[in-house]
């Protein structure tokens, strides 16, 4: 029998906050993951915006028309957009006309009403440039959201969780905070498709998912393996709030399944990594043999790595005996 990692041992005398801010210092040693927590704060790109802002206008007067310099404008402009959307960016692109009538004004002794005209015509072509990367950024962001989310519950896809679980495997192999996965499997879910249709299933999908990502704080990441598979992974969390978690997600899905007049449950692996290889596959094959142990045991208890279950009222997750043949439908991606 394999040694039970208890998370409780390792960080049973933190407070959330020191759990927290030791998984911030932890992601600060890295390059990437200084240069990303730099560029979240809005008064880091202001100021960058700012500067480049300076940069321009500076190489627009020292060299003027001749060399194309103002096509560098739309760079403080697009950063406007980047920063806070459109408004920000039509601001930017006002701010900058009124940079570049003065410069005209000073440097090229221009007509006053000319500038004036030339003016109304420059912001009106930047409004309509800030307009078009407004809707690419959007168009680009919604792509982005897609690639990396379940269309049909909106949580992480296994890709994406599988990218968030190395980081944090990354982090607790310099020191991080301690990482468990849970491995959750509706039990019978293909006899609430063939009974009650495919769209009860699909909204019970959406509940399932819905009640995983209730969440306290961001140490819980909530991903869909395929069909009627979740994973929740837990970073900094305890032993103890991660059994807590999974029982009150798996009452509140009991209930939330019998408002559809559907009796069925959830049954429910956990694994804690603290062992080489440190690797989410290892991680992931772990709670799904632990899971499918509570199948065979037909216990009503949360079954975690080291072939440990916690009985009674402390873990109760209510899960049935379920052949793993019969487990999910085939249709419809459930």
């Amino acid at each position: 029998m394999k040694k039970r990692c208890s998370p409780i041992a390792m960080h049973s005398t933190q407070s959330a906050g020191e759990t927290e801010l030791e998984g911030k210092r932890t992601r600060a040693q890295t390059p990437s993951g200084l240069w990303r927590a730099v560029f979240r704060r809005k008064w880091v790109l202001v100021c960058v915006t700012l500067a480049l802002l300076t940069l321009v206008v500076w190489l627009d007067i020292r060299f003027g028309y001749l060399t194309g310099v103002r096509v560098l404008y739309i760079l403080p402009i697009w950063l406007g957009i980047w920063i806070g959307g459109a408004p920000l960016g039509i601001l930017s692109a006002l701010i900058v006309t009124g940079i570049m009538g003065r410069v005209d004004l000073a440097m090229l002794r221009m007509d006053a009403d000319v500038s004036v005209l030339n003016g109304i015509a420059r912001f009106g072509s930047l409004v309509l440039v800030v307009l078009v990367i407004s809707y690419l950024e959007k168009r680009l962001s919604n792509a982005r959201e897609m690639a990396i989310h379940d269309l049909l519950t909106g949580a992480l896809n296994r890709t994406e969780l599988k990218s968030v679980a190395d980081q944090a495997i990354a982090y607790l192999k310099t020191g991080g905070p301690t990482v468990a996965l849970a491995l959750i499997d509706c039990d019978k879910f293909k006899l609430v498709n063939d009974n009650y249709g495919h769209a009860t299933g699909d909204r019970a999908l959406r509940s399932l998912a819905r009640i995983l990502e209730t969440s306290d704080g961001k140490a819980v990441t909530v991903g869909r393996m395929g069909g009627d598979e979740f994973a929740v992974l837990f970073v900094g969390v305890t032993e103890e709030k991660v059994h807590e978690w999974m029982r009150r997600a798996a009452q509140e899905y009991v209930v939330e399944m019998k408002k559809f007049g559907c009796d069925t449950t959830i049954s429910v692996g956990l694994a804690f990594l603290c062992e080489e290889p440190m690797t989410f596959q290892r991680l992931l094959e772990e709670a799904d043999r632990q899971m499918y142990i509570q199948k065979r045991l037909g216990t009503h208890a949360v079954v975690h790595a080291g072939g440990s279950h916690v009985d009674g009222d402390h873990s109760r997750t209510v899960a049935h005996h379920e052949p793993r043949p019969g487990h999910g439908p085939s249709t419809n991606g459930h």
